[in-house]
């Protein structure tokens, strides 16, 4: 018994495969989709359609002693409920867009709180690039200065010695000058 209804089973399965809206209420337990998800999507504000007549379906009331009148005057109250419905809908329809509207907004917002997020990080990346292009440009000045400064030194010191030795140079000079003559140098005569 078991193989018959696995058997059942993969007939209807493969009856499925071939024609989708092939389905009996079996089917329906063992939950397999009978119609594609845009069926799924209704107004639940509205009643369900009535069946639409055509022009033959009209003779064919016209043959059966109902008029027209008759068709086109419904109950007061379901016009009254449809109309209701419909409001309702539009209602919520209003609501809906107003919401779309609101959320695209944010989007909007915050897709230009990230523009400008990304153009203060992208100015914090050339400005660090920056200051480390400057350090190391630094570094190297001072390890020049560092391997000048070792061979300066020395010539620091020579001309410091020069230029004493040209004051006294001068100094001497001066004296010598002032002793020959006899007067002072720095004194003007007039």
């Amino acid at each position: 018994m078991k193989q018959s209804t696995i058997a059942g089973w993969l007939n209807n399965y493969n009856n499925l495969k071939s024609n989708p809206e092939a389905l009996d209420s079996t089917d329906m337990l063992l939950e397999f989709p009978y119609k594609p998800c845009v069926d799924l999507i209704r107004n639940c504000d509205l009643p369900p359609p009535q069946k639409l007549f055509t022009a033959s379906d009209k003779g064919a009331m016209a043959a059966r002693g109902r008029g027209r009148e008759e068709v086109e005057t419904g109950g007061m109250e379901e016009k009254l409920e449809l109309l209701k419905a419909l409001r309702l809908s539009q209602t919520r329809a209003r609501e809906a867009e107003r919401k779309a509207a609101k959320l695209m907004e944010e989007r909007d917002c915050i897709s230009r709180a990230f523009e400008d997020e990304a153009r203060l990080i992208f100015c914090y990346r050339q400005s660090l690039k920056l200051m480390e292009l400057r350090v190391s440009k630094l570094k190297k000045r001072k390890e020049e200065e560092e391997d000048n400064g070792n061979g300066n030194r020395g010539v620091k010191w020579v001309w410091a010695l020069a230029i004493c030795l040209s004051v006294v140079g001068v100094g001497i000079l001066l004296g010598y000058t002032c002793s020959n003559v006899g007067e002072d140098p720095f004194v003007v005569n007039t």
